[in-house]
């Protein structure tokens, strides 16, 4: 009869083990499992600093863009200003060449004047000349600087995007980090379990030959 119960105390410590067995396995494998998904939680997070990086520095560079556009579209703006006034002087001087043509008794006189007069409206009509191509260069900056301020505007929201991105990757990461320690705490106390019942299992010193 001793030696039945103990060979049921036995089986139902071994069954006890085999069960503790099974679920340190599947702990384990949870483990393993959240263990994959914080690496991968951490690589994304890697990913996203590194994009947010690069979505930085091109803000950084557009806004260096946008400077130099808005400084061209001044001197550009200067310059069609210049030739606008250029183009008004052109007109003032042919209403002056009209003016001499009436006046033969100076005729002598504004002969040089009108010689000067020509030569400077050639100048200027060269100029003037210039305009249409100017105001295309001035529409083309202008052009230029509203795409770098538009390019500017969705660099800063790609960067707000990726922030809360990493952001959302490193709770997560901090979420698995977690769930990791606690599944190695219950694995600890699991192992814990089983070494005591196989403590408790093994045999007094000198009680086998009473069982006999």
């Amino acid at each position: 009869a001793h030696k039945s119960r103990s060979s049921v105390q036995v089986e139902d410590l071994e069954s006890a083990q085999r069960k503790l067995r099974a679920l340190t396995e599947d702990l384990q494998d949870r483990l393993d499992r959240r263990q994959d998904e914080l690496l991968a939680a951490e690589d994304s997070l890697s990913k996203s600093k590194r994009a947010l990086e690069d979505a930085e520095a091109k803000v950084v560079d557009l806004e260096e863009k946008s400077a130099q556009l808005a400084d061209e579209l001044d001197v550009a703006s200067a310059k069609a200003m210049q030739l606008h006034k250029a183009e008004a002087t052109v007109v003032a001087y042919r209403r002056k060449l009209e003016g001499v043509g009436v006046m033969s008794q100076q005729m002598n006189e504004l002969e040089d004047q009108s010689a000067s007069y020509l030569r400077r409206i050639m100048e200027l009509e060269s100029d003037v000349k210039k305009v249409p191509e100017l105001r295309k260069s001035l529409a083309a900056v202008q052009k230029s600087l509203d795409q770098a301020e538009k390019e500017k505007a969705e660099s800063r929201e790609a960067a707000k995007a990726r922030a809360a991105e990493a952001a959302k990757f490193k709770s997560a990461a901090q979420a698995a980090e977690a769930a990791k320690k606690m599944y190695e705490d219950e694995l600890t106390a699991l192992r814990a379990q089983a070494e005591a019942g196989k403590e408790m299992a093994a045999p007094a010193p000198g009680s086998a030959g009473g069982l006999i």
